[in-house]
């Protein structure tokens, strides 16, 4: 399975997607190393991360459901 693609980001897209990696990636070492946020909250974090936001919201209906 190929999955590569020739992207061709512009400068304001490579720049956007630089910080949302960035800010990713500094929540999750923040999680990890948080002694006062709970596993359940930070497992509930991390899963959610890099899902849709049509996902996420679905997720928030069903879990108040």
């Amino acid at each position: 399975m190929n999955i590569s693609y020739a992207w061709e980001f512009n400068k304001e897209q490579k720049d956007f997607l630089q910080s949302y990696y960035y800010c990713n990636t500094l929540l999750i070492r923040c999680l990890r190393e948080s002694v006062v946020v709970s596993n359940d909250v930070k497992k509930e974090i991390e899963d959610i991360l890099l899902l849709p936001i049509a996902e996420i919201e679905k997720r928030k209906h069903e879990k108040a459901e």
